[in-house]
Order: structure tokens, then C-alpha cells, then sequence
């Protein structure tokens, strides 16, 4: 029924405009070098261009006040808070406190209460208009823009902020910045935390999400509410977060995803904070993202260094199929060997893709007997290049591409494997008429 639906999330903060920068405080604040200290007022905000940051305009009421450019103390007396400022820029004179003002970067500032809440709300910049369950919505419709997820005694709920087409068609045309969602976080027996214990959460959920982005997104301009919803505490920090690009992931893009995401993100969660895949999975997915997008040469090198990552944990700590001493002998176990030994373990196919043609031809005129030998080959070609690999490179024009997408599709299946997933995911090597027609289930299921 309509009325047992729940009702959205409202955010704190918002985009009105792409990349306009969203002002989080503004009022007197005082700037410390070292024994010196300048009152004055200012504004604090979180800025988009030329990166994500939290920016602080001071402007001193002392007339002719010699700040340097050097690291220092911001304290706003308002907000209790005290935090180090790196001063990037003072302008050339002094002359009154009309003149232009002292700029800088705040790593994080932290106000009110963040020990005490019984729900965090946050906010996420630039993600894709995903389908996922209904809500209500405030003018009495309904969308499906819910997001779940739950690891351990935590749940998650995330929103989508904005949701017409023509919004998204907006962003993605200005490449640039703007709040999307919004989201909360919660223990499920209700009982109340702090920041400090769910930091690792959050960040494990920043990771999971440039994973299904194939960009750096996270839950920024944190507030941590009271059992009334009053805000009782904030934090603000600068974070990573990508412009808005057109990616590809393994996220289907033309059905609801809640279930996919909420199975993957509980495995992701198990592997995060497990002993065996922590650090692996952490370094993975930075390497995962950064080859998302740009020149495919340096992403194709970046995703064999991540497969070969993944190799070594699964076959030689996880199921111990490979001694030590075999990995390291690189002519008896070459990369490719180890790749397929890894891929045979999660029933991922060694053929190449039918649709991937010019790497087939690539592959077939220079004696590579399937896909992990394909990809070796082009990467050598790539970090030991000659005249002769050069060339061979040159001669099938879409090879680099789908290499590209092969590795992606590999890397792809590895993660999802690692994190248990048996549904349905889109593989990126398919090049169908219809949409839709990409999204299959994973092969080990």
C-alpha cells in the first residue's frame, strides 16, 4: 500500500546550482600563527573546484595584519571548534579590513556533540540516477530512489536528493559537482555512538560506492542527530570526490538495484574489515577506480598490478594452491598462468569474448591462447615496449580498448567474488542491440 511506504530522507545541505559551494558557517572566527592571533570574521564552506575542500575567506579586523602563509589554528568561538588551517593565500597588502580576504584549507572541523548520536545523517555528491526501492515522497508521490544497507548491528539508508532526468542530463553534460543524495546511518538496537565508531564504516561505504561509481564519491557534511532529529554535532572535512563522469561499472543501469547492492555491500563489508582481505581489497579498489576512467594504457597497467594482487591473496594465502616460492618464479607461473588459475577458481571464462574482436585478432596473429595471455601481452607491449610490439599494437586499433574491457570485466567478477555476490551484475564486454542486454548473472553462481 501506498501510505506503508516509507517517506524520504531530507537533506541538510544542498546544490542549488552545479558546483556552487555549499556555506557551512558565517560569523566571526579568529586565525593563530604560532603566539600571534587575529579576530575577525569569515565564511567557512565546502568548495568544489578545483577540488573538493573545506575553504575558509578570513578577513581580519586589524587593519594592516601580517598573516603568513604558513600552517595554523582556526578557532569559531560559536562552534566550539578548533582546527588546523593551511593558509594558501594572503593578499598583498593590509590595508583594512575591507580588503581581499586571507584564504585557506581545513582538513576537518568538528562542532557540538559527535560522541552522543543516535543517527548520522550525511550527504553524497555525484551519484548516478540508480533505481532502487520506493518511497513517499514530500509532494505526496512516489519514487524509487531507496538504497539499504546493512553490515553487522549498522543500517543504511541512502535517497536520492535529485531525481528528473533533466537534472542528471544537467550534471553529466557539465561534468561538474552537485549534492545527489542523502543518506543515514543507525544502530539497529537503537542504542546511541559516537563518530569515532563508525569512521571505519564510513570509509569501507566510501569505498564500496566508487566501486559501484567507478569514481570517487563518499558521504560527506556529516550531523549527528539526537533521538528528535535535532542536529547536536557536525563534522566537515575535506574528502576526494571525482567530477561528474560518465563511467562504466558493474551496476546494471536499466533495473531496481537495491538487492544487488545490498547483497555485494555485505560481502564488501566481511572482506573490508576480514584479517585475510582487508588491505587488499582497500588497495584494489583505489587501483579499481583510478582505471575507471582516463588514458587506457595507464589503466590497463593498473588493473594487471590489481589482479595480480587479488591472485597472490586468493591462491596463495586464501586457498594456498601456490607456494611462495612458485609465485615468485616468474617463468615457471608467468602472469598469465596466475590469472588463469585465478579465473578457473571463480568459473570466469578464459575465451575472449566474442564481442571483443580486435583483441581476438590481436591475439590469434601473436600466439596468445586466451584472455589472461591477451591481456600479459598487451601490457608488456605497454611497460617494455619496442619498434616491433609498438607496431603490433598499432595494427588492430581497438586492441588497447578491449583489453581495457576485458581486464575491467575480470576485475569486475574478482571483487564480486570476493565479496560472495550471486546476482546480477552488467557485463561491460557485451556489446548488445538492446539495453538490458549486458546484465547477466555472475558466472560462479
Amino acid at each position: 500500500m501506498f501510505e506503508d511506504l516509507p517517506i524520504e530522507l531530507t537533506p541538510e545541505y544542498a546544490t542549488a546550482e552545479i558546483d556552487e559551494a555549499i556555506i557551512l558557517y558565517e560569523g566571526e572566527m579568529e586565525v593563530v600563527q604560532g603566539d600571534k592571533s587575529w579576530r575577525g570574521t569569515g565564511v567557512i564552506e565546502f568548495g568544489w573546484l578545483p577540488y573538493s575542500r573545506v575553504a575558509v575567506k578570513f578577513r581580519p579586523a586589524e587593519p594592516n595584519a601580517r598573516i603568513d602563509l604558513q600552517p595554523s589554528k582556526l578557532r569559531v568561538s560559536v562552534l566550539d571548534s578548533e582546527a588546523d588551517l593551511n593558509v594558501t593565500r594572503v593578499p598583498f597588502a593590509f590595508p583594512g579590513p575591507a580588503a581581499d580576504p586571507v584564504e585557506g584549507v581545513v582538513r576537518q572541523v568538528d562542532s557540538g556533540k559527535n560522541s552522543i548520536c543516535a543517527r548520522l545523517r550525511f550527504h553524497i555528491p555525484n551519484l548516478p540516477q540508480w533505481l532502487g526501492d520506493p518511497v513517499r515522497t514530500q509532494q505526496g508521490g512516489s519514487a524509487l530512489k531507496r538504497l539499504s544497507l546493512r553490515y553487522a548491528e549498522w543500517d543504511v539508508t541512502i535517497d536520492a536528493i535529485m531525481f528528473e532526468g533533466r537534472d542528471y542530463a544537467e550534471l553529466k553534460n557539465s561534468g561538474g559537482h552537485r549534492l545527489t543524495h542523502v543518506g543515514t546511518l543507525v544502530r539497529r538496537d537503537g542504542a546511541s555512538f559516537s563518530l569515532t565508531d563508525c569512521e571505519s564504516l564510513l570509509e569501507c561505504i566510501s569505498h564500496f560506492l566508487s566501486f559501484c561509481r567507478g569514481a570517487w564519491t563518499r558521504p560527506i557534511l556529516l550531523s549527528a542527530e539526537n533521538e528528535g532529529g535535532r542536529v547536536i554535532g557536525r563534522r566537515w572535512a575535506s574528502s576526494t570526490v571525482d567530477r561528474y563522469k560518465s563511467t562504466c561499472s558493474w551496476v546494471p543501469s536499466t533495473e531496481p538495484i537495491a538487492a544487488h547492492l545490498q547483497s555485494a555491500f555485505a560481502g564488501y563489508a566481511d572482506a573490508w574489515f576480514s584479517g585475510l582481505w582487508g588491505d587488499a581489497l582497500q588497495t584494489v579498489t583505489q587501483w579499481y577506480v583510478e582505471s575507471s576512467t582516463g588514458d587506457v594504457g595507464k589503466s590497463i597497467i593498473l588493473m594487471q598490478a590489481a589482479l595480480e594482487l587479488f591472485a597472490w591473496v586468493r591462491l596463495v594465502e586464501e586457498k594456498k594452491v601456490l607456494a611462495k616460492k612458485d609465485w615468485k618464479d616468474n617463468k615457471k607461473t608467468p602472469f598469465s598462468s596466475k590469472l588463469r588459475r585465478l579465473l578457473c577458481l571463480t568459473s570466469i571464462p578464459l575465451s575472449i569474448p566474442p564481442d571483443l574482436s580486435d583483441l581476438s585478432a590481436y591475439c590469434s596473429a601473436n600466439q596468445a591462447l586466451d584472455g589472461p595471455e591477451g591481456i600479459t601481452s598487451i601490457r608488456n607491449a605497454l611497460v617494455h615496449p619496442s619498434p616491433a610490439k609498438r607496431a603490433r599494437l598499432k595494427t588492430y586499433r581497438r586492441t588497447l580498448m578491449d583489453t581495457w574491457l576485458l581486464a575491467s570485466w575480470y576485475l569486475d567478477l574478482c571483487m564480486l567474488n570476493a565479496c560472495g555476490y550471486r546476482g546480477r551484475y552488467s557485463n561491460r564486454t557485451v556489446r548488445g542491440k538492446w539495453a538490458g542486454d549486458e546484465v547477466q548473472t555472475v558466472p560462479w553462481a
